[in-house]
């Protein structure tokens, strides 16, 4: 049951954590057994599932007991699990006895070495920001780390300033600060895996909560909201202190999908304001030129690559904002990896007038036999490095490969072509050039702290990015989802009604975004949605929705005893697939 718990909800299998002891020793006896036939049958399952054993009892003496690492005493729950997490009172020779113990591949592979954030019985550090300290020292003796209480930083230091707390503690509040990240270097960004050979990597922006809601860049939701299912990710740094030159962080006013987006804007200097006078600026040539968003090192195993961002940026500024995947061809040897050649795909931005705009461009990068192309991150930056190719504004922005330093290639986008010749990238009559005033000019209304106004900053905004290395890419379709076109009424109570739909053949699907009598109601990960009474009360008569409703089975299901229903409800269920591409559903009235 256990096991199919976890393939039923899509979770990874089990952290099991005993602190007690059975009054029935023969439940003991068999404990080493369950736990190996559980983890048979997760495994059969998927092969991702796992069993992670907590150091806290011990057997044959059936009784809590805290090792603080492995030894005779729980080396047969080391064995039968998948992962093993310690207990947080240990030493430094306790790592050694670890490596003793179990060997180097057993303490790297398998061995999790616990610290309590709160530090609680700790010898290493108080907890805390401490944490960074503890990490260092497991680290050097090769183990991997288990953080207990992460949330520290919230509920010790409660909610005030909790991001840059949450900042300090993971990645440091600046480039360099001593943090968690320091010695334990973060994950690669996840990307979703189509099959055995192709994937696709995607991000909103959204971090689960919103003051509205967006769906393609349309606002259908003006109230706060709060849905830890609708958070996807998000570039490490992005709440870092921010230096000169590029800077970034989430825009919570605007979105294209969700309730946020990415901000970078561009600050060349800084504004000192003196006493009685204007001030004076600050300038300084170390300034960021170029910011990392994801980390990827994903292999390819096809050439083509598809590149998709949804944006919005009001003018064309000084200079070019440009978005950037850093890749590598490799070849790999039976003795070392060789890298050939390194490359960046490149997509300028320019203006879209402040609409939300989405290009959709297909880099295709050449290899030898045996090579394979690696994609390292995704970074965007600003710059008028044209890399030798024409200024003139017919092939300025358009996207184009750069192989070690030289241009190989432009990319022709039916899409680039449209817009231009619809003006909305250029005016000639009005460039949209950035003005920076003079400083007597800068009213002390117009300074927002010691920055430049904000209004005068060259601004993008990133609703979404997508990478796509599959072999059907381009495709109208990607995925090849079908809308939805039918919902039943699966169970009406006193609260509201519960409609269903047909689940997708495949995993594509994102979120479901529900819309009932023409109104934003909520999202859904599953085909189901539970709404409540007053979500379906009729916007429209009931006369008016039962005309609406020209199908004559629809019609039948409506009609009541007396000739009409009050619950009749008009209902449209949208698919968001995992390109952000959105699929209306038929309206139907139920």
């Amino acid at each position: 049951m256990l096991a199919d718990l976890a393939d039923r909800y899509g979770f990874d299998g089990y952290l099991i954590n005993i602190e007690t002891q059975f009054s029935n020793t023969r439940i003991a006896e068999l404990l080493i057994s369950f736990i190996e036939s559980l983890k048979a049958k997760l495994h059969t399952d998927n092969l991702k599932n796992e069993i992670i054993w907590y150091d806290s009892y011990i057997f044959p003496y059936n009784k809590t007991y805290y090792v603080n690492g492995v030894n005779e005493l729980n080396y047969n729950f080391f064995l039968a699990a998948d992962r093993f997490f310690t207990n947080y009172w240990w030493n430094i020779k306790s790592l050694q006895e670890n490596i003793k113990g179990v060997g180097m591949l057993g303490v790297q592979k398998k061995l999790y070495v616990g610290y309590d954030v709160w530090g609680r019985g700790s010898t290493i550090g108080k907890g805390g920001f401490d944490t960074s300290l503890a990490c260092q020292l497991i680290s050097k003796y090769k183990s991997n780390v288990a953080l207990f209480s992460p949330a520290w930083t919230y509920e010790q230091l409660g909610p005030r300033n909790f991001v840059q707390n949450d900042t300090r503690f993971w990645v440091g509040q600046f480039e360099g600060e001593f943090s968690v990240s320091s010695s334990i270097k973060p994950h690669c960004s996840p990307v979703f895996k189509i099959n055995d050979s192709s994937f696709t990597f995607y991000s909103n922006f959204g971090n689960g909560q919103g003051q509205n809601f967006n769906c393609k860049g349309v606002r259908v939701y003006n109230y706060p909201w709060v849905d830890g299912n609708l958070q996807w990710y998000l570039p490490l740094a992005i709440n870092r202190d921010q230096t000169l030159g590029l800077q970034m962080h989430l825009d919570t006013k605007e979105s294209f999908h969700g309730g946020s987006c990415l901000q970078v804007s561009y600050v060349p200097y800084l504004e000192e304001k003196s006493q009685g006078s204007a001030g004076y600026r600050v300038f300084s040539e170390q300034q960021v030129r170029r910011l990392l968003l994801f980390d990827l090192e994903k292999e390819c195993y096809f050439n083509t690559i598809g590149v998709k961002l949804s944006y919005k940026l009001p003018e064309n500024p000084e200079e070019v904002f440009k978005l950037s995947i850093k890749y590598r061809v490799q070849k790999k040897t039976s003795k070392a990896t060789l890298v050939s050649k390194t490359g960046y795909l490149v997509v300028p931005l320019c203006s879209t007038g402040g609409s939300w705009f989405t290009l959709d461009n297909a880099f295709s990068v050449e290899t030898e036999i045996q090579e394979t192309i690696v994609l390292e991150s995704i970074e965007v930056g600003y710059n008028n490095d044209n890399m030798g190719r024409s200024s003139d504004t017919s092939s300025l922005f358009r996207s184009y490969i750069v192989e070690d330093s030289v241009v190989t290639s432009v990319i022709d986008n039916e899409q680039y072509e449209k817009v231009v010749d619809q003006d909305i990238y250029h005016d000639d009559e009005k460039e949209g050039w950035v003005v920076i005033p003079r400083p007597n000019s800068i009213s002390d209304s117009t300074m927002s702290g010691s920055t430049m106004p904000e209004n005068s900053l060259p601004v993008l905004k990133v609703g979404e990015i997508a990478i796509i290395n599959a072999s059907n890419y381009p495709s109208s379709n990607f995925f090849e989802l079908t809308p939805v076109t039918k919902v039943r009424r699966m169970a009406t109570d006193e609260d509201g009604i519960l409609f269903t739909w047909d689940r997708s053949k495949n995993n594509y699907v994102l979120y479901y975004v529900i819309y009932i009598n023409d109104r934003f109601r909520g999202t859904s990960q599953t085909p189901q949605f539970f709404a409540r009474k007053e979500d379906i009360a009729a916007v429209d008569s009931i006369d008016t929705l039962f005309e609406k409703a020209t199908n004559r089975s629809v019609r039948a299901a409506t009609l009541g005893g007396d000739g009409f229903s009050l619950n009749i409800a008009k209902i449209r269920v949208d698919i968001i697939d995992k390109l952000g591409t959105v699929f209306p559903g038929s309206e139907l009235y139920i």
